[in-house]
């Protein structure tokens, strides 16, 4: 089943634990679901590392 979503209706947040606290990351998605930011470091790393090896 597809779903007709847009990115708007859509939310993808990276939580990340640093010295000044944790700090929160939106990252956003275009109309055909790709990331437009950059991951951050460590973000989906090991699936990366499957993709590219």
């Amino acid at each position: 089943m597809l779903l007709d979503l847009a990115p708007d209706n859509l939310s993808v947040i990276y939580v990340e634990s640093g010295e000044g606290g944790v700090q929160f990351r939106p990252l956003r998605v275009d109309a055909d679901g790709e990331f437009i930011d950059r991951w951050p470091k460590g973000f989906f790393e090991e699936r990366a590392e499957e993709l590219f090896s």
